[in-house]
């Protein structure tokens, strides 16, 4: 072996020595000592003896104060001698130093241990409330309630009224983690950061609320007007949010009751079926004539769906409604028109005009009331005209031309006259004593 080999081999072990001797010094030391990088409910505890750290302690609880910040910057205090604040020892801190992982000491000089010491500080529950209770953020009168957002009505529709986030405090939940934040050491609790404010329910971007928005400017800003001729009747904005309303879910919707309420009162106001009629006779004479199937009928549940899907879709325009029956035309108490049969009961007389002008006019024989028959009177409905006709009331197959406006009722011609031929459209009517 050489010298130089010799002198390598010396070294190696001295170093071997020198650094066993250290690790085992470290070890021991250690043994006793806080490693470093180590804290204590945040307070640096470093190679510190359970003693030192003991002092520390219970010097660092006596001064403790812990800031609480509130909403809009605001920043409070409450002092460990206003709760009560104490540390009390017991035997934790040895038993941590104790717990450390000696054998890789000289591992941890690059980490961090944080060490709780909750169990050991303790404070007084009454004066932690009359604390929490005497900050300025909890005063009632600093207290500005939350309120939701909504949707309200402008001058151009509907918008919605942002939420007002307020600054009511939960007095459980300030309670909870101010205490808690004690019990740590932790330097600031802030209550918006920890959910201590009251918040509203309904906040401006939630779906809901504004889906409702879109659907009621989409099913206000539309106008349909119904056009019966002279008169016109309007479903505009102010009517429809009268109809609308939330189902179980919140969402507005359109009542389909009240629009077939509407409809309703539409087939009240403009139905002329049965209506008494002011009629100018063939001789000149002015009466009244009611009753009979003639006349404008709205299709009340046709109508309500045709509405319905209108106002949804937020549409304008102008439109007659949708009539299971209808007439000749809409223009005040004359509906029926200037083509129409009038048939005169007491004179037996019968008169035919087309486009106003009367072309035929003859005698004519009506049902006898004797036997049950009677004519009926009123306004009725030119319904088909067929030809021959076999009537079921006796009176054979006699008919070249009939206009029926009920099963076996209407105006006949004879086989002998064959001049009297009556439009598709005309009306048929009967009264006495006149129509």
């Amino acid at each position: 072996m050489g010298k130089s080999t010799k002198i390598l081999i010396t070294m190696i072990l001295i170093l071997l020595l020198l650094t066993g001797g250290a690790y085992a010094i470290g070890a021991y030391y250690f043994a006793n000592h806080f490693m470093p990088g180590s804290t204590l409910n945040g307070y640096n505890v470093s190679y510190m003896t359970a003693e030192e750290a003991e002092e520390l302690i219970d010097r660092e609880v006596k001064a403790y104060a812990l800031a609480v910040e509130t909403r809009g910057n605001g920043r409070e205090a409450i002092t460990a001698n206003q709760v009560g604040l104490t540390y009390r020892s017991r035997g934790s801190i040895a038993y941590m130093i104790h717990g450390q992982k000696l054998l890789d000491w000289f591992m941890h000089f690059n980490e961090e241990h944080n060490y709780d010491l909750s169990r050991s500080i303790s404070f007084d529950e009454a004066k932690m409330e009359a604390a929490i209770k005497d900050l300025d953020c909890m005063q009632p009168e600093n207290m500005i309630s939350p309120q939701d957002a909504a949707i309200v009505e402008s001058g151009d529709g509907y918008a919605i009224r942002e939420e007002v986030w307020g600054t009511t405090l939960d007095r459980k939940r300030v309670m909870r983690h101010v205490s808690q934040a004690m019990l740590y050491g932790k330097v600031r609790v802030n209550l918006e950061e920890e959910g201590c404010y009251v918040s509203p329910s309904v906040l401006s971007y939630d779906p809901l609320i504004v889906s409702n928005c879109e659907k009621l400017n989409r099913m206000t800003s539309g106008i349909i007007t119904y056009d019966f001729g002279k008169d016109t009747e309007t479903v505009d904005g102010d009517v429809v949010k009268e109809w609308l309303r939330r189902d179980e879910d919140g969402s507005v919707v359109l009542d389909r009751g009240q629009v077939k309420t509407y409809l309703q009162w539409l087939a009240i106001s403009y139905n002329t079926i049965g209506n008494m009629r002011n009629f100018e006779t063939y001789d000149g004479r002015t009466i009244q004539v009611g009753g009979g199937d003639y006349g404008w009928e709205i299709d009340v549940d046709g109508e309500t769906s045709e509405l319905y899907s209108l106002i949804e879709s937020g549409a304008t325009l102008v439109r007659e409604p949708l009539y299971s029956r209808s007439a000749a035309r809409r223009s005040g108490m004359n509906d029926i028109g200037f083509t129409y049969v009038e048939v005169d009961i007491n004179a037996q007389k019968l008169v035919y005009y087309q486009d106003g002008i009367p072309l035929i006019e003859t005698d004519c024989v009506t049902g006898s009331p004797a036997n049950g028959e009677a004519t009926p009177t009123g306004v009725f409905r030119a319904g088909v005209k067929e030809s021959p006709k076999v009537l079921t009331k006796g009176f054979g197959t006699m008919a070249l031309a009939q206009s029926a406006f009920t099963s076996d009722e209407g105006a006949f011609t004879s086989e002998e006259n064959t001049g009297l031929e009556f439009a598709d459209d005309a009306g048929l009517g009967a009264a006495e004593p006149a129509l």
